[in-house]
This record gives structure tokens, C-alpha cells and sequence, in this order.
């Protein structure tokens, strides 16, 4: 059972993949000027219990990506994210996994893509996101304990003072089930967390059953910015299995990984699913708007007046694991379809440089037929009025920005 238990955490568990430094949008890949930041879960193609990862860092110049180098990293690395001269990565895993411990936050100091080891420090159980504000650093914990027969009652936000990259424990604070992504306000005044499912859905889901998805949540806290501690403001529902949330000017952009409540482990592959849109007045989360989009979304970039989302397969996964990525325009927080691109299979982050889009795949462009852990790659595109037109594609390490895709592809090769 905890092998199903490991393998189906991360699917509620996702953090950002990609937005800024305070963007749940960019925790998995993120960037920095000219260079692009790249969290690789594996370091090897079968893993059943946890591996070493990586942080592979490429320059850019006019969509061409050059890397500059690889720093191992710690197990199951799912975000990474920089402020100022330091990197941020967080891993999921102590070490390979014989039960569920607690995970780590690595930091890095930065000079001219170069990542060199600072610390490392414990976070809660299994960290999902990220976000930096000012000199702070807020990590969400999938589960308060690793007792994994308790269910997923609550999570928990690690707060840390950053000292010249180095962190040390302020605070713990608790925060709804199964917390996957935290995004800052543009301010830094405000943190929202998206909140997966509540216990009894994600135990029926273990037990292989079919199962009504609960509504996720969006909690509110206002930041104290003198010393870095959380009060909670509010919890607003959203739609089902929320894995996202981007901040961009006074909207919120949350990515639900189902559009739909009935489900089953099967149907999660082959279901539509749904970006929500909220307008931020002090704090306060107000529905716009809710736009479907492709097959298991996984991430959402703002870039000018367009919002980029990358699906993790273009149909079901019973046309195969290609991905796609759906252009929208945005006019006050409302979201209009413009035009949907093919990616590589499981493509699990987007980010913006310039008039470029380079997407993460988290199994590159060839799946192996075994269902096994291939090389991932990533994919650039040249951005028109916010259509995308391919450039080039080149190999990465394995399982790149993708520990929701990468366990996605797992469970279902395992014939959830």
C-alpha cells in the first residue's frame, strides 16, 4: 500500500510549474535573466523507491538553449526557485524511500548559471511549492505527519528566515489537505495556497475505488513582512484537484487538474480540465471566470496579455502521452481560447523569456514502450501575438519539471 501511497501523492501534490521567483507557476523550472533553471526529479530511468535529482541550468539567447552545467541535487526534487543571487530547490524525499519522511530545501549560490551548495535544511512531509518574499522562504507540506493511514487531514507552510542563502526555521503553520502550490501577491503582502482534496476522496482513491473528487480550496494569509509570519485570512472554494495558482497583476489563475467531480484513478488521464480566474481586492478572492482547457493540465505562464497552459496529454491517454500547449488572451481576468500547439509527452512547465516559450517534457518526445522513465526534453517556441510557432527540441535528464507527470505515467503503466 505505501508504494500506491508514493506513487499517488505526487498526482495532489504538484507545485507551480512556472511563473517567478513568488509564482506557482515556475517552482519546478524557473529562470533568471538569460538563464533557464531546470529541477530533474530522477537522476536515473527506473526508480521504485526515490533518486537523486538534478538541477540542469542552460543559457538562452534568441531560443537557443546552451547548458552551462548539472548540480545533483536531493531526492524526487519537485521546485525550484530564485531570489537574488541564490537558487531554492526543494526535495521531496530525505533519501530513498522506505517511508514517508520528511523532504529538504537546498540553496544554491548563483554566478553566471553556476549553482554551488550552500545548505540544507528539513521541511515538513513530502514539500510541494516554494515562494520567496523578501527575506523569507515558504515551503507547503502535503501532510503534517508520515502517518500515511491518517489520510490527508491537513497540511502545513514552513516558514524561513534567508540569511545570505543560508535558512533557519521561523515558524510551522497549518493550512488546509494536501496543499500543492503557494503563490505571492505582487506586493508580498498576501500568500494564497491551493489545497487538493479532503481525506475521504483521497482514501477512496487508494483503495481503487471510484470516487466523487471534493471541491479544492484557496487559503488566504496576510504576511507579516517583519517577521515572516502567516495569519489566515480567508478559504474560498475552487474547482476539483487544484495543483496551481499564478499571481499576475490583481488576478489569481488556478489550474484544476479536473473539470469534473466523478472520477476514477483511470479517468484522471482522460479528463478535461479547468483553469479558474479570481480578481484580488485586498487580499479577498472574487470569481471571474472558469475556461476548460486540454487533457490534465499541469501549468500556466502570464506573459503580456496571453496565458500560456500546458497539458499533459493532447487527448487521453489512450491516443498516447503527447502533450499540447492552449494559448488564451486575457482581458480582465477572463480567459479566450486562441490557439492550441503539440509538445513533446507530458510536458510539465512553461516559461516565458523575451518572444520565446520553452516547455519542459517530462518524457521527452519518444515514449518507451515498456512504460519505463525515458529522457525528457524541452521545446522552443517563437511567441506572435501569442502564437506559437516551434523552433528546436533537445534532450534533457529524466523526468524534467515533471514529478506529477512523471508518477502520472507510473500509476497508469501500473494499471490504476
Amino acid at each position: 500500500m505505501l508504494a500506491r501511497i508514493i506513487k499517488l501523492i505526487p498526482l495532489f501534490i504538484v507545485s507551480c510549474s512556472l511563473l517567478s521567483a513568488c509564482n506557482s507557476a515556475k517552482n519546478s523550472t524557473t529562470q533568471d535573466q538569460q538563464y533557464l533553471y531546470i529541477a530533474n526529479a530522477y537522476g536515473e530511468s527506473n526508480v521504485p523507491g526515490g533518486s537523486v535529482g538534478s538541477v540542469s541550468t542552460y543559457q538562452a539567447n534568441n531560443g537557443t538553449l546552451t547548458l552551462v552545467s548539472t548540480e545533483s541535487t536531493g531526492y524526487a526534487p519537485i521546485a525550484i526557485t530564485i531570489s537574488g543571487n541564490y537558487a531554492y530547490v526543494i526535495n521531496t524525499l530525505f533519501e530513498s524511500i522506505e517511508s514517508i519522511p520528511n523532504g529538504t530545501i537546498s540553496s544554491y549560490k548563483i554566478n553566471n548559471g553556476i549553482l554551488t551548495p550552500v545548505s540544507t535544511k528539513s521541511t515538513g512531509y513530502l514539500p510541494s511549492a516554494i515562494a520567496i518574499s523578501g527575506n523569507y522562504a515558504y515551503v507547503t507540506n502535503a501532510l503534517t505527519n508520515n502517518d500515511s493511514s491518517s489520510g490527508l487531514e491537513s497540511g502545513s507552510i514552513s516558514i524561513y528566515l534567508i540569511n545570505n542563502g543560508t535558512l533557519t526555521l521561523v515558524s510551522t503553520e497549518s493550512t488546509g489537505a494536501a496543499p500543492t502550490a503557494i503563490s505571492i501577491s505582487d506586493k508580498g503582502d498576501y500568500a494564497y495556497v491551493t489545497n487538493t482534496v479532503n481525506q475521504y476522496a483521497v482514501g477512496e482513491v487508494l483503495m481503487k475505488q471510484k470516487s466523487r473528487y471534493a471541491v479544492g480550496t484557496v487559503s488566504t494569509y496576510k504576511i507579516n513582512n517583519a517577521n515572516g509570519l502567516l495569519t489566515p485570512e480567508s478559504t474560498i472554494s475552487t474547482n476539483y484537484l487544484p495543483i496551481s495558482i499564478t499571481i499576475s497583476d490583481d488576478y489569481a489563475y488556478v489550474v484544476n487538474l479536473l473539470a469534473e467531480s466523478d472520477a476514477s484513478p483511470e479517468s484522471i488521464a482522460t479528463a478535461i480540465g479547468r483553469i479558474s480566474t479570481y480578481k484580488i481586492n485586498n487580499g479577498i478572492l472574487t470569481p471571474v471566470s472558469t475556461e476548460n482547457t486540454g487533457y490534465a493540465p499541469t501549468a500556466i505562464s502570464i506573459s503580456n496579455n496571453y496565458a500560456y497552459v500546458t497539458n499533459a496529454l493532447g487527448n487521453s491517454i489512450l491516443e498516447g502521452v503527447k502533450g499540447s500547449v492552449r494559448t488564451y488572451t486575457i482581458n480582465d481576468g477572463k480567459l479566450t481560447p486562441v490557439s492550441t500547439v503539440d509538445t513533446g509527452n507530458l510536458p510539465a512547465a512553461i516559461n516565458i523569456l523575451g518572444d520565446y516559450a520553452y516547455v519542459t517534457n517530462s518524457l521527452g518526445n519518444t515514449a518507451n514502450p515498456d512504460f519505463s522513465i525515458s529522457l525528457g526534453s524541452i521545446s522552443t517556441y517563437k511567441i506572435n501575438n501569442g502564437i506559437l510557432t516551434p523552433i528546436s527540441n533537445i534532450n534533457t535528464e529524466y523526468c524534467p519539471s515533471g514529478l506529477l507527470t512523471c508518477s502520472l505515467f507510473s500509476i497508469l503503466a501500473a494499471g490504476y
